[in-house]
């Protein structure tokens, strides 16, 4: 990114590096929101290449345990988490397992 205060857009973003967006990714402070507007765009991105498997939902951005951007993504247990990246687009994967035979499972609460 030439101009540190200037967010990419999405397509800006799809032409950098995989290094190039995780350094950005990286650099970024979720406490105060740095970078959300554009992760939400990738989010939606990973939703709708993510949407021919079954039962796996995006649920969009969080912020993981020591401050660091993530989308969080759930699948069924068991699953074959090869399936998924552990980085899309720069920003990491956090991947959680729900198990649809517990009683009182609702997909809608995962």
């Amino acid at each position: 990114m030439t101009d540190s205060n200037r967010l990419l857009n999405i397509q800006e973003w799809l032409a950098l590096t995989e290094d190039e967006q995780c350094r950005q990714v990286d650099s970024w402070n979720p406490y105060i929101g740095e970078g959300q507007p554009l992760l939400n765009e990738i989010a939606e991105h990973l939703r709708r290449e993510l949407s021919h498997l079954r039962d796996v939902t995006v649920h969009g951005v969080g912020i993981y345990h020591g401050g660091s951007w993530v989308i969080v993504v759930s699948h069924p247990y068991p699953f074959n988490r090869g399936q998924l990246p552990q980085r899309y687009l720069g920003v990491w994967l956090n991947l959680m397992y729900f198990d649809p035979t517990l009683p009182g499972f609702n997909a809608e609460d995962s």
